[in-house]
């Protein structure tokens, strides 16, 4: 997605004292150049933002379609390393739907399969014809924002369900799946929160979740954050412009009935957990305002504590874009569009937070 030029930015900062007493703070702004990461691409590599990427240990982990492989670049080296995926053979990945890396290992999602590798490009697992007990087809998606968990030798993950979104109910249906990689059972984990409506798949393509040691956390895109624990808990963690989703009018089945009220309604686009900050931060959107700048939807940074209160929000800049976030001990960053642009061999990142 490319976007036009903006020289300065202006971000209004709101912070709470606490979800009753709210508190605003002056305006600040944000500099193009304020503190940035700028990577040096291999000239095989896009720098468009897209859904399939990782920070890993100050590297920035890119899926390579031109060359089937996972990228890695660091701020000093560049490419520093490639990890070629299968591309022929048993082991060959049909239609890649994401990868994650979890304690030293890669995790490569295939349709109805998974492989395991290690950093030199060897499998050491083929997952294949991945079902779960009730005979659901189930592919591992591991795309934008999702985060999956190795615990206990069993991989914790979002599946692809391919729902059929027509039912208009999530009710039984598998939010996460867990794979034994000794034995290669697969089970389901646990089922979405009861009376949970689909609205549109816009809106069911916009929601992630984050699976940590104690909890589980869903972004449910049209309003709540979900915790589970022992049972579900909604926690609100809305923004200060807010407002209700509408009801659905048209066909939900049809694409452009469902872009239709995407754009007349707001939006909660993701969820990101920080374990540097001991945070979550969620992106939302505002409804289209035919008036507004642009007219274009509006994009803000909330930023929440560890029990998913509201702490600050932001409104964020245009050119900015979550999709390829990078996290790491200073902050986080978000993919500047309009400096990559002009620099079709590089990819900066613009921190966002927190705002020294």
């Amino acid at each position: 997605m490319r976007f036009y030029i903006l020289g300065f930015w202006v971000i209004l900062n709101i912070t709470f004292t606490s979800c009753t007493n709210k508190k605003d703070k002056e305006l600040q702004e944000l500099h193009a150049e304020t503190d940035s990461i700028i990577f040096q691409l291999d000239k095989s590599s896009s720098n468009s933002p897209g859904i399939y990427f990782r920070s890993y240990k100050n590297s920035l982990v890119l899926y390579n379609r031109n060359t089937n492989s996972l990228d890695f670049y660091s701020r000093s080296k560049g490419l520093e390393m490639r990890v070629n995926l299968p591309s022929d053979g048993s082991y060959r990945i049909q239609r890649f739907t994401g990868f994650d890396i979890l304690k030293e290992r890669i995790f490569v999602a295939d349709q109805m399969s998974l492989l395991e590798m290690d950093f030199n490009g060897n499998v050491v697992n083929k997952y294949s014809k991945l079902q779960d007990s009730e005979g659901l087809a189930v592919t591992p998606n591991f795309a934008g924002v999702n985060k999956s968990i190795l615990i206990d030798g069993k991989l914790i993950f979002t599946g692809f369900n391919f729902l059929d979104l027509g039912r208009g109910s999530f009710d039984e249906v598998p939010l996460l799946y867990s794979l034994d990689l000794a034995s290669g059972e697969l089970t389901r984990y646990l089922n979405y929160p009861d009376d949970l409506p689909i609205v549109s798949s816009d809106y069911y393509f916009s929601q992630n979740t984050i699976v940590q040691n104690d909890r589980v956390l869903l972004n449910y895109a049209p309003n709540q954050v979900y915790g589970y624990k022992e049972e579900w808990q909604e926690f609100e963690a809305r923004s200060l412009s807010y407002t209700p989703v509408s009801e659905f009018r048209g066909d939900i089945k049809l694409n452009a009935d469902s872009k239709e009220h995407l754009k007349t309604n707001s939006i909660y686009r993701a969820l990101i957990s920080d374990p540097y900050r001991n945070c979550y931060y969620r992106i939302y959107s505002t409804p289209f305002d035919p008036n507004g700048i642009n007219n274009r939807k509006i994009t803000h940074l909330l930023v929440l504590n560890s029990n998913l209160e509201l702490e600050k929000e932001f409104i964020l800049p245009k050119g900015l874009s979550h999709f390829g976030y990078f996290l790491n001990e200073v902050g986080l960053y978000f993919v500047n569009s309009n400096y990559n642009e002009l620099h079709e061999d590089e990819m900066k990142y613009t921190k966002v937070y927190p705002l020294d």
